[in-house]
């Protein structure tokens, strides 16, 4: 019997425990509603409930206790770890042994460290120079802030919305407008347009935002003095270059200039 209860006595334990709490809780319960029922017969019924309850909760209370203690009375003792006899070298009779000299380390020369290099942040060498002058109050753009390009145009209606969008306009424009995307962008970042040709800057535009980060369409543009070529327009945020597209104005074709009609051959 002995043996059949301890592999089972911590479930029988954790079960009898889980039983008691039960009861106990039925009783309190019962208790609680002999004096809180709104009919006499319930309360009778519940006080009768409440006795009954408090019978179980002292006998489930007193076998788990008795199970408990007979457990740890029972446990059988852990059995003696054998300890293994020295045994007493005997020592051998024969040649002394002989001692062979050590070698004699030489010292090798401790290596000398090599300095590391600490990288520093390096700034594209096409950034204008103007966007590497500090400006008072600007702020770091946010890095989540971007500029996307929407379109270009040489000619705007009524609403500021372009006529002409395309990469070709032609020659005499005295302005290339660019619309962008920008989003994310804080106020107080540093911003810019610059229009180049033949890689030079020929007009640009260098500000702190002031629209807040709310997705919007933004413009700038590029004064032109009307003469064709080919141009690239750059924006940045900062120092980071947004995007940059190439753009031309073209000559207009010469119109052609009207032939005579050939007169008709007499026939004799």
């Amino acid at each position: 019997m002995q043996t059949l209860l301890i592999p089972f006595a911590t479930v029988l334990l954790l079960a009898g425990v889980a039983f008691t709490l039960f009861a106990l809780r039925k009783t309190i319960r019962q208790f609680r509603q002999s004096r809180r029922a709104a009919y006499y017969i319930l309360r009778e019924e519940s006080a009768r409930s409440a006795g009954r309850w408090t019978i179980v909760t002292i006998v489930a209370a007193a076998a788990t206790i008795a199970l408990a203690l007979y457990a740890s009375q029972a446990t059988p003792a852990s059995a003696p770890t054998p300890t293994a006899a020295a045994t007493k070298a005997v020592p051998t009779v024969g040649a002394a042994p002989t001692h062979t000299p050590k070698p004699t380390d030489t010292p090798s020369p401790a290596p000398t460290d090599t300095p590391t290099l600490t990288p520093t942040a390096t700034i594209a060498p096409d950034v204008p120079e103007v966007l590497l002058t500090p400006i008072p109050n600007a702020a770091t753009p946010n890095p989540v802030a971007r500029f996307e390009f929407l379109t270009l145009a040489s000619r705007l209606d009524g609403d500021l919305n372009p006529v002409d969008p395309g990469l070709q306009f032609p020659e005499g424009a005295s302005r290339v407008y660019v619309f962008f995307r920008a989003s994310g962008v804080n106020n107080g970042a540093r911003w810019g347009i610059f229009c180049y040709r033949d890689g030079d800057i020929f007009d640009s535009f260098v500000g702190l935002w002031d629209d807040g980060p709310a997705p919007q369409t933004s413009r700038a543009f590029c004064a032109h003095d009307g003469r064709p070529g080919a141009f690239e327009l750059r924006a940045y945020l900062g120092t980071n270059l947004q995007f940059q597209v190439q753009y031309s104005l073209v000559g207009q074709p010469p119109t052609p200039a009207p032939t005579a009609p050939a007169s008709p051959t007499a026939t004799p």
